[in-house]
């Protein structure tokens, strides 16, 4: 079938009735809102959807993490009828996971290493204990050294195209140079990508990898592959790693984060394909409130209980724990109401 009727002839598949608006253009009921109004738009010229009672839009993938309330990577499962790991976009891609395997090794090598002993004293003063950095694989970035490491094994197109390097007048760098590295894994334990934080008061503080073939920001919650097997009530959602980092190292398993971008509707369904309980633990700023605001009315919206854990003075839960301790921080999850904005 034609690439253009793609969208359509999987909307059809589904047992979705589509009306002919014009060439290109359809119309239906929305199949995530209850509304039995013709409110969604179709679009195969395009290959995008958007219900304009419930606001939820997207593409083929987007379709069916909606639909199945999966990640992307269960979509992709779906939309291709094939199993994962011998899908198509596995066999194309494997190599990304490989090489983010490869520098994930490198990065925690150079941790350990004479170079890397100003990250390591870093991390150190952060009251990281060594259990904590050898479970988040935690490592460290010098100025230079990773394309050297892997320039071997892959080719500076793929290098570039995962995020790990950048080229500017025939020459190449590494894209994480003079920071502590954190990996980024997935629920299945793949590493998709890493974020660097600086060791001083540089600008950017932060930087993560960005969109690459096997990472997309929006699709994905840190630390959910170790939150998933928590044995505690619901999960912790945080605004950063540092927070679910300093939270574990405290003796809280079940912290999940969004990276670097406010919560999305395809993390929220990642939530509530393995809890219906969230506790909000936001920085203790404007900018916190905000982000509790935006993650309320999309946790809401999925029929997620919602709780607010107070900070006290503490800016972050990272500097609660470090400040007030693991049992004050127990005492606040009990403490903690309902959120009501």
């Amino acid at each position: 079938m034609q690439k253009s009727l793609e969208l359509v002839r999987n909307f059809i598949s589904n047992g979705i009735l589509l009306t002919k608006v014009s060439d290109g253009l359809y119309r239906c009921n929305c199949p995530f809102c209850k509304e039995e109004i013709t409110s969604m738009i179709v679009s195969s010229s395009l290959q995008e959807y958007k219900c304009f009672s419930c606001g939820k839009n997207g593409n083929i993938t987007n379709f069916y993490m909606e639909l199945n309330h999966t990640d992307f990577f269960g979509a992709v499962k779906i939309a291709t009828g094939k199993d994962a790991d011998s899908s198509q976009f596995y066999k194309e891609n494997e190599v990304y996971y490989r090489m983010n395997t490869d520098a994930a090794k490198y990065f925690y090598k150079t941790l350990h290493s004479i170079s890397g002993q100003k990250g390591l004293e870093y991390w150190r003063s952060r009251g990281l204990k060594e259990e904590t950095m050898i479970k988040y694989g935690l490592g460290y970035a010098g100025a230079f050294g990773l394309y050297d490491n892997l320039k071997k094994d892959y080719n500076i197109k793929s290098l570039s195209k995962n995020g790990l390097i950048r080229s500017k007048s025939g020459k190449h760098y590494d894209f994480f140079y003079n920071r502590v590295i954190v990996p980024i894994i997935d629920e299945n334990n793949n590493i998709l990508g890493f974020g660097g934080r600086v060791l001083d008061d540089s600008k950017p503080k932060y930087i993560n990898t960005g969109a690459t073939p096997i990472f997309d920001k929006r699709m994905h919650l840190f630390n959910l592959n170790i939150a998933k097997n928590t044995h505690r009530d619901g999960f912790i959602l945080c605004e950063g790693y540092m927070d679910c980092i300093g939270l574990y190292n405290g003796g809280f398993d079940n912290s999940v984060a969004s990276l670097g971008t406010a919560l999305t509707e395809e993390q929220v369904h990642l939530l509530k394909h393995y809890t219906n309980h969230v506790y909000l633990c936001y920085d203790n700023d404007e900018a916190g409130k905000n982000a509790m605001d935006n993650a309320y009315n999309l946790c809401h919206k999925q029929g997620i209980y919602i709780k607010c854990i107070d900070l006290l003075e503490a800016k972050d839960p990272d500097e609660f724990i470090q400040k007030y301790g693991s049992d004050a921080f127990e005492k606040q999850i009990i403490k903690s109401s309902y959120y009501n904005g």
